[in-house]
């Protein structure tokens, strides 16, 4: 089964993959002080970020955890990122 992030622009009526589909995918999350920033976290040891509403995902530098879950936008530092583990 393929994984990956989709996105729709029409309300649901069509997707389209927006990250690599072989990448299960646990979250997804927008950056609240940055629009078009998105983090996604993997079970594959690698957690993304986008700077351009999801056209381009560049590996976060340091983190290869597998079984990855969330990432939070640090509400009083928006440069700083928690990455939540199972486990």
């Amino acid at each position: 089964m393929p994984g990956g992030i989709f996105l729709s622009e029409d309300g649901g009526d069509t997707w389209r993959s927006i990250f690599d589909e072989d990448q299960y995918v646990y979250d997804i999350t927008a950056d609240p002080w940055h629009p078009g920033r998105f983090y996604c976290n993997t079970f594959n040891g690698a957690a993304w970020r986008s700077d351009d509403h999801g056209n381009t995902w560049k590996k976060i530098k340091g983190y290869d955890f597998h079984w990855g879950h969330r990432i939070i936008v640090d509400p009083n530092n928006p440069e700083m990122v928690y990455i939540t583990t199972f486990g």
